[in-house]
């Protein structure tokens, strides 16, 4: 197990990052990216959705690679990769198809077969972190022990160059989230980096504190200002300067609240514990919500009020049947 206030930082941050893709998706109905089911498109809603998606999911991903870089290099789990890979395949992949059959069967307007293979509605993240867990586990000693600091910026900046030319040059973006796994392995290895150099004691809290709001103001001033003629490469580059740079100052500053010994709310730890199943059940509820006529005119009519809406239900109900599912020994399983 790792020390209780190790468990506090992640079980902060993972609930953080689920309200926020729970509000992006609640967004995404009016940023013309919804294809069937997309509503007006509303500026607001689209820069605001693009700051929450720069943070989000590379928070995810971030707080998955600090769990594989502590258990591996301070409790030497992992060393078998055959019973890891096979772990992972039941976790993530298992769900993935079950999920996925079921949107094909469920909503045919909306998924169809072939996207199983490219990473089917929203479940693509769940095929992209296997597809991270699997390069990580090949190259694990090497990145959490061997490893030196220049090597790790030089795999990074490698990295971001495959991403940048791979979203250039191919027409298969979407092929079993190969596009999507070489966006977000770079923040799996950030969170690893966290950890084996343990940033959270080498920067003060005072200049953690100055990055992170000025990386915040940075993000906020380019989504709100910018325009949308921003070249592809510029927009990834700040996007993910600040967004990482904010995930990594949300660890660093949590990591110093929970030295001081403060707890966290019940509440916490319990919704942190359902986060995944939260996360399954989110957009398929919102899709079936958005697919009522009436549901759709009015959400057209009242764009404010619309994403307070679909928070709302994205979050209640699906909270309740993750819980449901949790609490029962013949479903628990399709959650992860």
């Amino acid at each position: 197990m790792m020390k209780e206030e190790k468990l506090h930082t992640i079980s902060i941050m993972r609930v953080m990052a689920m309200l926020m893709i729970v509000a992006y998706h609640s967004m995404l109905y009016y940023t013309d990216n919804w294809w069937q089911l997309g509503g007006p498109t509303i500026p607001f809603w689209v820069k605001t959705a693009g700051i929450l998606n720069a943070i989000d999911l590379p928070m995810f991903v971030f707080i998955s690679g600090i769990l594989f870089g502590y258990l591996y290099i301070t409790k030497d789990k992992y060393r078998n990769k055959k019973q890891f890979i096979i772990k992972k395949f039941r976790r993530l992949i298992i769900p993935y198809i079950f999920w996925g059959i079921f949107l094909i069967i469920a909503m045919p307007s909306l998924n169809k077969a072939e996207n199983l293979f490219t990473g089917i509605g929203h479940l693509w993240f769940l095929l992209m972190l296997f597809e991270v867990f699997i390069i990580v586990i090949l190259w694990a000693r090497f990145l959490c022990i061997k490893a030196s600091q220049w090597h790790i910026v030089l795999i990074y900046i490698c990295l971001c160059i495959s991403f940048a030319l791979y979203h250039t040059y191919s027409s298969h973006h979407f092929f079993l989230c190969i596009y999507a796994t070489l966006f977000y392995l770079p923040a799996f290895l950030l969170g690893i980096c966290c950890i084996r150099f343990r940033f959270q004691d080498l920067i003060p809290i005072k200049y953690t504190k100055i990055v992170f709001f000025g990386a915040l103001v940075l993000l906020f001033t380019y989504f709100y200002l910018s325009n949308s003629g921003v070249s592809f490469l510029i927009d990834y580059v700040i996007q993910m300067l600040t967004g990482y740079t904010i995930v990594v100052c949300s660890y660093i500053l949590l990591s110093k609240r929970d030295k001081s010994g403060k707890g966290i709310p019940t509440i916490i730890t319990h919704i942190d514990k359902l986060s995944m199943g939260i996360y399954i059940f989110n957009q398929i509820v919102i899709n079936a919500f958005t697919m009522i006529p009436e549901v759709r005119l009015m959400l057209c009519k009242h764009y404010f009020i619309g994403v307070p809406i679909l928070f709302t239900i994205g979050l209640a109900i699906p909270y309740l049947l993750a819980l449901l599912f949790s609490k029962n020994k013949y479903l628990k399983w399709t959650i992860g």
